[in-house]
């Protein structure tokens, strides 16, 4: 049997390789044939490639009479199950680069993290020992950012047993922010409710 070419349409073929399933690209510009193997090749002017799509083109579907050998037949179903193997591969692979691409994204922002965080701490000690509340720097300004005091739920059951703290979406959950305008609002905190003052935090502002 004659080596199967697959024409893709406007002058470009696909050529099997010498290895199962890999396929080579050849296009025909201008009356000139190139093939993908002449970039690694640059010294051959007509690759056995070429010359396949030159002495045995057939299109992708051929003709009802053609004539094939079972054992041919064969052969290109094994090149099927080796493409069908190699796209499985190429999941599976771009699967796992996936997964440590995140992992090595998670690692280096945690590391980031971390950095920043340390300098922070300075920055913010700087702040407290000058008794200052913002600080203009060349590189920008530094200041302290008085924090909401942390809500703390001390009793779920309580809480819950007064309705216009109840917010309703798929599932019932406390509505954080219906206590705290109930807190401003009447100076009382609700049954099941405390409240921890908060470290000021420091914000910061970069310069262009």
């Amino acid at each position: 049997m004659d080596t199967l070419i697959i024409n893709e349409g406007d002058n470009t073929f696909l050529v099997p390789t010498e290895i199962v399933g890999e396929l080579m690209e050849v296009t025909l510009n201008n009356g000139n044939y190139s093939c993908e193997c002449n970039k690694l090749t640059p010294w051959e002017n007509e690759c056995d490639h070429i010359k396949q799509v030159i002495n045995n083109k057939m299109d992708y579907i051929p003709e009802s009479d053609t004539a094939f050998e079972m054992a041919d037949i064969d052969r290109l179903l094994l090149r099927v199950k080796a493409i069908d193997e190699i796209e499985q591969d190429i999941t599976t692979s771009s699967q796992e680069q996936l997964r440590s691409i995140k992992l090595w994204t998670e690692i280096r922002m945690s590391r980031l993290n971390k950095q920043r965080d340390y300098y922070l701490v300075y920055l913010k000690a700087y702040l407290e020992s000058k008794n200052k509340r913002t600080e203009k720097l060349v590189n920008g300004t530094i200041s302290l950012r008085k924090l909401q005091p942390q809500l703390i739920i001390e009793d779920e059951e309580k809480v819950l047993s007064q309705m216009e703290f109840i917010r309703t979406k798929s599932v019932t959950s406390i509505d954080k922010k219906s206590i705290r305008n109930s807190i401003k609002a009447t100076g009382v905190l609700p049954d099941g409710i405390d409240l921890v003052e908060q470290a000021d935090k420091l914000s910061y502002k970069l310069e262009n």
